[in-house]
Parts: structure tokens; C-alpha cells; sequence
């Protein structure tokens, strides 16, 4: 269920942009035969209880198979883009950062934690990790659901270089996938279990709450969305997604009504991606009308918990939506 806190108003989402012909340049490309050739991007969504992240033609949201098929996956959460534009996925059951080659889609490997193709066991990640995001520098920063901790990590080494957020803190409890960068240094953080939102000053690593536990109706916030003076929450027990003032953290209003949104991404100039269990759906950032991508349990899809849009130029993967 879907519900609008304004006039339901539902457009059939044709952008160019994203179901254009491409007219630029030749580019080296994901997979030319991938979805739909006219179409410029994929959409990902990482299922839970199935272990895999589900690929979906960006422009009509038709399931074309799973990523993984490699038996690597266990709890996928977050996924991004690697500095070399590889596709990196947070798998938290087994405690892994998986590694997908951007050139194949399929072909993945674990890049932190444990190996099952060694013999040794590796032990060089977090335990529980759920989401993760990476700086203009590149470092990434990944964080731990059952420490309450993150750590910063050189993505040319793939080594841990720093601890930002100590294990068992006061600040937050149970921190969930969607985590977000501001563009004035600081790394925010929803708390799943705490119903609130911290942030790291990442130079000096001093925490502050920004929005207070059940502000607002606040209840097991998944992922956040900046959006200039605005902090989007995507609040998975509160049926909806939450606005709050960015310098106040004071509650400002529900944008929309979704069962059990989870994850939360910014898509073209205008709109913004929310899943929930089993479907996507792309938003007008006022909130007043939508169209459903991925349809209900297309795939397969079940309990999905992040939504992620990759291009099949990898020139565009870099570009800020």
C-alpha cells in the first residue's frame, strides 16, 4: 500500500534520461545485453531472505536474474560503487564485502572477511556489517549492526586504517544500512534499534544526536536521504517516510505513507527510489505521485532491504543524482 498525504497523482515515468537511446560517445559498458539495449541503467535490489541482489531493467523494472551465482551472499544489505567502479555489496550474515566485476555483473569475490576459497580464515572485517559509503578520497566508511561501531577503510588496501565510532556506545543502537555523507563532513547514522539518528564529525569524530529517539513518529528508521535542509528517513515500523529540519532535527512532516519502506535513494533531478519487501517505486521528491518499477514479488523479490541504480556506462555510475 502506497499512500500520498496530497492528491494521488500516478505518472508513467518515460525519462530519456534513463530509457533514452544513448547518444554519447562509445563508452565501455555493463553488459550491452543486459535489459532493455534502449535503456541506460539497472536497478538492484538486495533480498534478504532470498540471499541474493536482484537485477531489474532500470526503465520497465522486468526481473532479469540474480547477481550473485556464486553462493557469496548471506544478508545482503547495502550496495555501492567501488572507486574502480566495481559493485560492492555488504553481505551481514556472513560478515562479508563482496566485490562484483563491473564488466560481467556475475562474477564477485570477497574482498574483506572470510574467503571460502582459502584455507585460512580471514579476519579482517566487522562482525554484522549492514551499509556502507565512501568519501571523495576514497575511504569508506562501514558499519557494524551488532557493535554499534564503524571504521574507516583504505579501498586501495582494503585494510582498516581507523576506528570512527567505538563498539557498544551509548550514541546508538543497532545501526542499519542506509547511512549518508553530507557535503559539510559529517557521516549520519540511523539507529534501527535506538529510533534515532546520530552523526560523526569525521575529522574529529565527535558524535551528535540529530534527531532524538521517536521524534516525530521515528520507529526503526532504515535509510537516510539528504536533501538540502532536509534529512529523508526512511522509517520501516512507522509506515512512512519522515522529513526532519537538517541544522534542527525537529520533525517538519511525512512525505508519504509506505508499508515497511526500507531502503532510500536519490534518483534523477526531481525524484527519489523507496523499496519496501517485495517492490520499488520512483517519487516526485514533493511526494505527489509515483510509479511503481518493480512490481510486487517480481523476481521473487522478498523482504528486500536496499535499492541501488547502476549504469551501464560506467562513466555514468559516477555522476551525483
Amino acid at each position: 500500500m502506497f499512500k500520498f498525504k496530497k492528491k494521488l497523482k500516478i505518472v508513467l515515468l518515460i525519462s530519456s534520461f534513463f530509457c533514452g537511446q544513448l547518444t554519447a560517445q562509445p563508452v565501455q559498458t555493463l553488459l550491452p545485453k543486459l535489459g532493455d539495449d534502449n535503456c541506460a541503467s539497472l536497478l538492484l535490489v538486495s533480498s534478504w531472505t532470498k540471499n541474493n541482489v536482484k537485477i531489474y531493467d532500470g526503465c520497465n523494472g522486468q526481473y532479469i536474474r540474480d547477481l550473485d551465482s556464486q553462493n557469496l551472499i548471506n544478508g545482503p544489505l547495502g550496495i555501492l560503487n567501488a572507486p574502480d567502479g566495481d559493485l560492492l555489496v555488504v553481505s551481514e550474515t556472513n560478515n562479508r564485502l563482496l566485490k562484483f566485476d563491473r564488466e560481467t555483473l556475475s562474477i564477485g569475490k570477497v574482498i574483506m572477511g572470510d574467503d571460502p576459497i582459502t584455507a585460512k580464515v580471514e579476519d579482517n572485517f566487522i562482525v554484522n556489517p549492514v551499509g556502507a559509503v565512501i568519501d571523495k578520497d576514497g575511504f569508506m566508511y562501514a558499519a557494524s549492526y551488532s557493535l554499534n561501531s564503524v571504521v574507516k577503510i583504505d579501498t586501495k588496501s582494503w585494510i582498516i586504517v581507523d576506528e570512527m565510532l567505538a563498539a557498544n556506545n551509548s550514541f546508538i543502537k543497532g545501526i542499519d544500512a542506509g547511512m549518508a555523507l553530507s557535503d559539510d563532513g559529517h557521516l549520519f547514522l540511523p539507529g534501527y534499534d535506538s529510533d534515532n539518528i546520530i552523526k560523526i564529525n569525521l575529522k574529529s569524530k565527535k558524535v551528535t544526536t540529530v534527531v532524538p529517539s521517536g521524534e516525530g513518529g521515528l520507529d526503526a528508521p532504515r535509510t537516510i536521504m539528504l536533501k538540502g535542509k532536509e534529512i529523508l528517513v526512511s522509517a520501516q515500523r512507522s509506515n512512512s517516510i519522515l522529513v526532519f529540519d537538517y541544522n534542527s532535527g525537529k520533525f517538519k512532516q511525512t512525505l508519504i505513507e509506505v508499508v515497511g519502506p526500507t531502503g532510500l535513494k536519490k534518483d534523477s533531478e526531481g525524484h527519489f527510489l523507496v523499496n519496501n519487501s517485495d517492490a520499488v517505486f520512483r517519487v516526485t521528491n514533493d511526494g505527489n505521485s509515483y510509479e511503481k518499477i518493480v512490481k510486487n514479488g517480481a523476481g521473487d523479490l522478498e523482504k528486500g532491504t536496499f535499492v541501488y541504480r547502476v549504469y551501464k556506462s560506467a562513466a555514468n555510475n559516477e555522476m551525483t543524482l
